[in-house]
Parts: C-alpha cells; sequence; structure tokens
C-alpha cells in the first residue's frame, strides 16, 4: 500500500531530521503521525490497524503532542505504553485517570510506579487525606 509506505518515509525523513532543530524534527514526527493515522482509518482488519495506530502514536511521542500520543497509545491497545508516556513526562494526572481506567490492561510494576508518584504528589500537594 502506497499510504504504508508514505507514512514510513515520512518517519525515517523524521528520524533524521537534526536534533538541533527541534521545531522541524517536531514538525517531521506529526507530519508521519498524521500519514500512518490516516493509514489506520483506511483499514479493516484490526491487527494491522492497530500497528498504524502505534505508529502514529510513537511519531506523536516524538513530536510531544502528548494527548495525540495517549489517545492512539489508547486504540492501538498500549495502555502501559500510554500510562508510561503520560507519567515521563510529567502528566501525572493523566496517568492516573488510565490507571483507574484501563487497570487491568496494564502491567503491575506500572500501576504501583504510578501509584506511589500520585500518592506522594498528591499528599504534598495536600490533595489526598
Amino acid at each position: 500500500m502506497v499510504a504504508v509506505a508514505t507514512a514510513c518515509h515520512l518517519r525515517q525523513v523524521a528520524r533524521e531530521t537534526s536534533a538541533s532543530t527541534t521545531g522541524k524534527r517536531r514538525d517531521a514526527f506529526a507530519k508521519a503521525a498524521r500519514a500512518f493515522e490516516r493509514c489506520s482509518d483506511a483499514i479493516d482488519e484490526p491487527g494491522e490497524q492497530r500497528a498504524h495506530y502505534a505508529a502514529a502514536a510513537r511519531c506523536y511521542a516524538e513530536a510531544r503532542w502528548h494527548q495525540n500520543a495517549i489517545k492512539l497509545f489508547g486504540l492501538a491497545g498500549m495502555h502501559t505504553e500510554a500510562a508510561l508516556h503520560c507519567f515521563h513526562n510529567d502528566l501525572l494526572d493523566e496517568a492516573v485517570s488510565i490507571v483507574k481506567e484501563d487497570r487491568v490492561h496494564l502491567d503491575l510494576d506500572v500501576i504501583e510506579t504510578i501509584t506511589q508518584a500520585a500518592r506522594l504528589k498528591y499528599l504534598e500537594a495536600r490533595r489526598i487525606e
């Protein structure tokens, strides 16, 4: 499929874009992400669709478009990756929401890490008793 080849090419171009040109690199990853997203929307086979959602999510993560990355990790069935993406990008409230909503789909170690970090943060902010 031409669309998949194009999306893969755009991702490769983004990877080769110099990190010193942060804006251009992020834009290139966002463009690749949108291309993978279009691919997933055009496919009926669930496994292949999830693979394209996952590729789009990773590109959005590289572009630092966090909400798009989180959404597409979820569509790809990659709930642990969505929670970790939140956690590693200082989006603790979003990570906690994922733990609450998708607990059965998450690795136990990730649940524990996010829960402990949230307890500490919320206690420090006096958000829980």
